[in-house]
């Protein structure tokens, strides 16, 4: 199989959710590395961008890779906020001396990258579920404490007449909870009876969350894909895509792929101008 029939064989494994299949051909690295070159993957993906110049089936091939990547070694749920580009995953992969190795030794970066994340306050795109699903329930009862926090600096207040629910907004609970009040603007009138019944939910939820840290409400509400991609995380992706900011872990990786690869045009050598022989001289 040619490098580029292989790329093409993960891409379409990952479009699949064909997990299994992808932790076999990675597993084949360690077997034979010129069959199986998960350690030049970007480099055949460069070339590929190179020979087509097409930006947009390079940014779907490396989404897929990312997806691909992140789902045969069981961090999914940590795909979409990290800033931890596929090409640093792979090369921790394949510079360890066996699968099982170079696994942990992935996992283990991505469990201190999320609990500096949850320490800075970045939890946006950390959900409890999904990380309990890969085998971090470690680090949930941390990610709790930090978004019950969140949630309780956003209880939203009345001033000068008006009711403000952008910081609600902002946070990973309060969004849930006006999805549920299916609220969508980011400012109410104080009067308006949607709001007494907001605030009523509003300390009904933290109140069960402050007697009872294993309530997670979104955990009731997300639902996966075959391939374990979170319906939401899906519906963020087509937002994203659509001119929404994307997570620094993935949006970089794309931008800087692109950048760094763009194929260079072809400067077109300039006609050498014959000089002009003056009155007098010989030519």
């Amino acid at each position: 199989m040619s490098d580029q029939a292989y790329l093409d064989n993960v891409c379409e494994l990952s479009r699949r959710g064909s997990m299994e299949s992808l932790v076999e051909l990675m597993k084949g690295y360690w077997i034979d590395k010129k069959d199986h070159p998960w350690h030049r993957l970007y480099k055949i993906l460069g070339k590929d961008w190179k020979k087509t110049g097409d930006a947009k089936a390079t940014s779907k091939k490396l989404m897929l890779l990312r997806e691909g990547v992140f789902g045969a070694l069981d961090i999914l749920s940590l795909s979409l906020p990290f800033d931890f580009s596929t090409e640093q995953v792979l090369q921790t992969l394949t510079r360890a001396k066996s699968w099982n190795e170079g696994r942990q030794r992935v996992r283990s970066t991505c469990a201190k990258l999320a609990s500096e994340m949850i320490s800075s306050g970045k939890v946006s795109y950390l959900v409890p579920s999904g990380l309990q699903r890969d085998g971090f329930g470690f680090i949930v009862p941390e990610l709790f404490k930090a978004l019950l926090e969140e949630f309780r600096k956003a209880e939203p207040k009345v001033k000068k007449g008006l009711v403000n629910l952008v910081r609600l907004s902002k946070s990973v609970l309060g969004r849930h909870l006006l999805r549920t009040q299916m609220i969508t603007e980011t400012k109410l009138p104080e009067d308006d009876p949607r709001f007494q019944k907001l605030l009523q939910e509003y300390q009904r939820l933290l109140v069960d969350m402050e007697l009872d840290e294993g309530l997670v409400p979104l955990q009731e509400t997300l639902q996966t894909t075959l391939n374990g991609r979170f319906v939401e995380e899906l519906a963020e992706d087509k937002d994203l895509h659509e001119g929404r900011a994307t997570p620094k872990g993935v949006q970089s990786s794309l931008t800087e792929f692109l950048e760094n690869k763009k194929p260079k045009s072809k400067k077109r050598k300039k006609p050498v101008r014959k000089k002009r022989s003056r009155k007098g001289e010989k030519s």
